[in-house]
């Protein structure tokens, strides 16, 4: 399934709640797991149902398992609501980091920058069990907290750029595999 890309409108339009499990949500949590598993340069760690422009509140993470093996484990998230988090956002992988971690997006190629997010987040959500939506809640953490709070965001047609925007930090371009330049923010206006 291809990714939209910015400026494609869908990117921005709110999701609807998921009312029931039928055949187009098993289709779409399938097209969503496998677009994310076969996503490579770059490989990608979550996928919302906006990019692929569905108007769904569904996204998927593929990130370690708990264990803390390099397992990666693709979870479905549906109907995700953020119940509590973190006091204060901070802009590096966890407390410890010495180097802020930046963001990018599957939807905006090429483009990173560090977005402000909560170190946790506790979430609830629902997912398809025996052919039901049941719900669960979980706290995230650092990394997997970050990828979270950034898939939520698009299923309310935010995009890690207007963070950036909004807490007025850098932004960079990928020019080769291992070179990135600084752009003027404003050319994110045209997202």
């Amino acid at each position: 399934m291809k990714i939209l890309t910015v400026p494609d409108s869908k990117l921005r339009q709110k999701s609807q709640d998921v009312l029931r499990v039928d055949k187009k949500l098993v289709k779409l949590v399938t097209t969503l797991q496998s677009t994310l598993e076969k996503k490579e340069n770059p490989r990608g760690v979550g996928l919302a149902a906006p990019q692929i422009g569905s108007d769904q509140k569904v996204f998927v993470t593929l990130l370690p398992d708990k264990t803390g093996s390099t397992n990666l484990k693709t979870t479905v998230f549906i109907n995700p609501m953020i119940v509590d988090h973190a006091d204060k956002l901070i802009v590096g992988e966890n407390l410890s980091a010495k180097k802020p971690r930046e963001e990018g997006c599957l939807s905006i190629p090429k483009i990173y920058g560090v977005v402000p997010r909560w170190q946790w987040v506790k979430f609830a959500y629902q997912q398809i069990k025996h052919g039901e939506l049941v719900t669960t809640e979980t706290v995230f953490s650092d990394f997997p907290a970050r990828v979270m709070q950034h898939e939520y965001d698009h299923l309310f047609g935010i995009l890690f750029t207007d963070k950036i925007l909004e807490y007025k930090l850098p932004v960079y371009k990928e020019i080769s595999a291992d070179k990135w330049e600084e752009i003027d923010p404003k050319a994110l206006n045209k997202f």
